[in-house]
């Protein structure tokens, strides 16, 4: 089923097209990874101090959350453009799915190298197998798997974004019910293929998991703000209209996981393994109030898109992929190689402000440096020739 896309009423340079990304995208999405990066960094410290563990707690509302809803905003306006229905569109995706599976191995045999190392030799070759294979899925970087799914989903059934966009309730009650139904089986884990159920239904008892039935509301709910954005006639009263509403929604929502901390509601407002609703309705209304939030400055303060923190926030959303990455080797060379000692406020405040910057600086310095190396590269074989 095709849906056609209704014509909007504003400029065709407010159109996203092939050649031109939404900026406020872009921001929302960088800042999910700058807060990502401070997160993981304090969880990687033996005794952080309160002020830190305070602020990587709020993470759990944003990070994950800005992640995905960023990627599903993007989905309704690949689907858009019609992106996915041609050739190109379709390899794109591909490469990217592969680039998200490399990316994981390098995360998860990164980020778990001194557990591989501690490993019996009889034992090393099965686990790493297992992790190969995606039978076993540590920690580290785990949620770049609950992308490959989603992308692979959207890829074999690419008609799946039209129909949230235009039957939203519909969409929205079938994945409240990929989220029940993923809380009942993620009970009932099969040892011989954990990691595979851990990705689509979630594994209990674990730690905070990724699985793509636990966080469908959330994806379902993305594209179609993503949708609505992009076909808004009045963008600027559209994000007033959802920042105020957003920020009613966040308040009563966290109110409501307050009071539903005790059972038999405590299921619905937690947030390991699985989800809970009340807390997808209280992070989905967080990152809708950052994004909106984003897109106000934005449209307030057009200037900020040529400054340097314009500049910077263009830069991490374009890349957040390989930042990511970046962010999980250097959080592993400093803590894991170096072996820091952080204790004092200011060094971990100093730890915590490079993992937010180094990311981008490296990846910023390499690409200059190929660049380099490519433009120079004939002269230097003409030389030698």
């Amino acid at each position: 089923m095709q849906v056609a896309s209704p014509p909007l009423q504003e400029s065709k340079t407010d159109r996203p097209t092939a050649s031109k990304r939404l900026p406020e995208i872009d921001w929302f999405r960088a800042l999910a990874i700058c807060y990502m990066g401070l997160t993981h960094a304090e969880f990687h410290m033996d005794n952080p101090p309160s002020w830190a563990a305070r602020l990587a707690m709020g993470g759990i509302y944003f990070c994950y959350v800005g992640f995905l809803m960023s990627f599903g905003m993007a989905q309704a306006i690949i689907r858009y453009r019609g992106l996915l229905l041609r050739p190109e569109g379709k390899a794109r995706f591909l490469r990217q799915a592969g680039m998200i599976l490399l990316g994981y191995y390098l995360i998860a045999f990164g980020g778990n190298y001194a557990m591989l190392a501690g490993l019996p030799r009889s034992q090393l070759a099965p686990t790493i197998l297992h992790m190969l294979l995606l039978l076993n899925v540590p920690k580290a970087g785990d949620f770049f798997l609950s992308f490959l799914l989603y992308l692979l989903l959207i890829l074999a059934f690419p008609n799946v974004v039209s129909f949230i966009a235009t039957r939203p309730g519909r969409a929205l009650l079938g994945a409240m019910g990929l989220n029940i139904l993923g809380n009942l089986l993620a009970r009932h884990a099969p040892t011989a293929f954990s990691g595979w159920w851990k990705m689509v239904f979630g594994v209990q008892p674990s730690a905070r998991t990724f699985p793509i039935f636990g966080y469908a509301p959330l994806l379902v709910f993305s594209i179609w703000l993503g949708w609505s954005y992009v076909h808004s006639k009045n963008r600027r009263r559209w994000v007033g209209i959802a920042l105020l509403a957003a920020l009613l929604v966040a308040i009563g929502g966290n109110l409501l996981c307050a009071t539903a901390s005790q059972e038999p509601w405590h299921r619905l407002a937690a947030l390991t393994p699985v989800p809970g609703l009340l807390y997808l309705l209280s992070a989905s209304a967080v990152g809708t109030a950052v994004f909106c939030g984003v897109s106000f400055l934005r449209m307030l303060l057009p200037s900020l898109n040529a400054s340097v923190l314009g500049r910077f926030l263009n830069f991490v959303g374009r890349h957040s992929f390989w930042i990511i990455v970046w962010q999980y080797l250097w959080i592993g060379f400093l803590m894991d190689a170096l072996t820091l000692s952080i204790t004092s406020s200011v060094a971990t405040a100093s730890y915590l402000l490079s993992i937010v910057f180094l990311p981008p600086l490296s990846l910023y310095l390499s690409q200059k440096l190929e660049a380099w190396y490519q433009s120079s590269s004939p002269n230097l074989i003409g030389r030698s020739s």
